[in-house]
């Protein structure tokens, strides 16, 4: 992704790409990558518990 978005870049400085056009896709593929992230992060979860114990289970406050 990172690389993608600086040959963007490259080609705005180079005046062969519009900066909006590029600004509105980057923050488009951003957006989806987010939405992704926010409804797999539950099945997350549930890998870690099988692997991990909670918190609360060590009895230690969870922070100072």
């Amino acid at each position: 992704m990172r690389s993608a978005v600086e040959e963007q870049l490259n080609l705005i400085a180079l005046g062969r790409a519009d900066f909006h056009a590029v600004l509105q896709h980057t923050v488009e593929i951003f957006k989806q990558k987010f939405h992704y992230f926010v409804q797999s992060i539950e099945a997350m979860d549930q890998l870690f518990e099988v692997s991990f114990s909670p918190l609360s289970a060590s009895g230690k406050a969870h922070s100072r």
